[in-house]
């Protein structure tokens, strides 16, 4: 047996990290013994000297991996004995940014066995260079093991390492994530799923857990927890009115029925998927345009989605009540002022209420991150990535600051503009082209605050509620949008 202690940078999110409460599940069923460490709230070398783990374990994106790189040099100078792994996206894609940080092995892929093998082979002492999905920092990158095909082999999340860790303040989460399936279908050239699914093209990409393991699953934690939401957090929960939706609907307003949210895409909306949907207690559904331009849109995106189908899609979910989160993104190669503000007129066209106008973040190792880097758009060495990259202004040089705080501006009053049309004048013709100040950001946090709880998790709050949701807002606010100098 040995002690594993996970690591994550914040806590300010109203639900935990599934990958990392899985891997620490199947560290535990191997009978090893896991903690946490929030290091927004806690002292590593302090939980370090009392926990005295002999692994240390971290998951990072691109920009976070800094912070862990940093924090592990750290630790490997005062403790050099202590074996340290790294894995998750930036891990996946960029394992030769982490050749000088000193990790000791970094995990490629999907990491859930790799992990236990890992773990299982430091137990022993013995060498665990030749494990597939575990690389050693300067070597080669590793054979990878064949994807989980079946899910429902797989340990439910350890709840308890988040949930009842007394440094989280989650002991009783409003809202809690599960996931369904994994690998999406689709190959949106923003997204890194098209490059991970070329390292696995002749294997299934697309799984899902039976009904049967998520209805436990659901129940299992709801003993434990006392959750009162639900976000289904699958790339696209559902590709279709397939059986497998049926046999959920059905099952699930009967034996879970705790209100809930999904991602989708509006050309799959129609009025069978959304009557399902709705009639076994989805609430609302999170999709993107994400640019009103149809050009970029189906060209430069590659979404492949007409305004016809938009707006379709967007009638189904209307006429069935689900409620739509839709993002459209600002400032993408090649676009225009008039596409961004576009954006706005487009979703009030289509009768979407609740928008968000995330700013386009150009990830290396994606298609478009690497074209902005062959055009010249993006230079890495001057480019600071952040963990909430769509939240902060363009990283791109085809747009000038002014440009850029234009854009900044549409994210932070383009949503007001949207509920509230009679104001869309004065926004988008006045507002959006002065200097972005407090009250901008004041008005984006408490349309949040006064939106989400009302429209997308529709439930009855506490006053006590009300007030703990609005605090945890403007908190992870401020970490996504930091201020005036974001």
């Amino acid at each position: 047996m040995m002690k594993i202690l996970f690591v994550i940078n914040s806590n300010e999110d109203f639900y935990g990290p599934i990958g990392t409460m899985l891997l620490s599940a199947m560290a535990k069923k191997e009978g090893h013994e896991t903690d946490l460490l929030v290091l927004s709230n806690e002292n590593i070398f302090d939980k370090i000297e009392s926990f005295m783990p002999k692994v240390i374990a971290c998951s990072s994106h691109t920009g976070e991996h800094r912070l862990y790189s940093r924090i592990n040099k750290e630790v490997k100078s005062r403790y050099p004995d202590l074996f340290t792994i790294i894995g998750g996206p930036h891990a996946t894609f960029f394992p030769e940014d982490l050749d000088g940080a000193g990790f000791d092995a970094i995990c490629i892929g999907e990491g859930e066995y790799a992990f236990v093998e890992f773990l299982n082979t430091v137990e022993r002492g013995d060498d665990f260079s030749d494990i597939e999905n575990i690389m050693i920092p300067g070597a080669p990158k590793p054979l990878l093991r064949p994807l989980v095909q079946d899910l429902d082999q797989l340990p439910y999340p350890d709840w308890e390492l988040f949930y009842k860790h007394k440094n989280t303040g989650a002991t009783q989460p409003p809202v809690m994530n599960f996931m369904t399936n994994r690998g999406c279908a689709y190959k949106c050239p923003y997204c890194f799923n098209e490059y991970f699914y070329q390292n696995y093209s002749s294997q299934k990409y697309s799984r899902r857990h039976s009904v049967n393991y998520i209805i436990d699953e659901i129940r299992t934690a709801k003993e434990m927890i006392d959750f009162k939401f639900i976000r289904f957090v699958d790339d696209i929960f559902t590709y279709k009115a397939d059986d497998w939706l049926r046999e959920f609907s059905g099952r699930y307003s009967k034996e879970i029925g705790i209100p809930f949210y999904v991602h989708s895409r509006l050309d799959l909306m129609n009025n069978e998927v959304a009557k399902l949907l709705k009639d076994c207690g989805c609430s609302s559904v999170h999709m993107s345009i994400e640019s009103a331009n149809p050009s970029i849109r189906n060209k430069l995106l590659k979404r492949n989605i007409t305004d016809e189908e938009i707006y379709n899609g967007a009638r189904a979910c209307n006429d069935h009540g689900l409620t739509m989160v839709v993002n459209t993104m600002l400032g993408l190669p090649t676009s225009t002022l008039e596409d961004d503000k576009s954006a706005v007129d487009f979703s009030v066209k289509a009768k979407i209420f609740v928008v968000e106008f995330p700013i386009f973040q150009p990830y290396p190792g994606t298609a478009l991150g690497d074209m902005c880097i062959e055009k010249g758009y993006l230079d890495l060495d001057k480019s600071d990535f952040k963990m909430y990259g769509l939240s902060h202004k363009s990283l791109l040089n085809c747009f000038d600051d002014k440009q850029k705080e234009i854009q900044f501006n549409i994210s932070l009053l383009g949503p007001t503009a949207v509920r509230q049309p009679l104001l869309r004048n004065l926004i988008m013709n006045h507002l959006i082209y002065w200097k972005t100040n407090s009250i901008f950001h004041l008005i984006y946090k408490i349309g949040k605050i006064i939106t989400y709880p009302r429209k997308v998790y529709r439930r009855r709050y506490s006053l006590k509620e009300r007030f703990e949701i609005a605090m945890k807002t403007l908190r992870i606010e401020k970490l996504k949008r930091p201020g005036l100098k974001s």
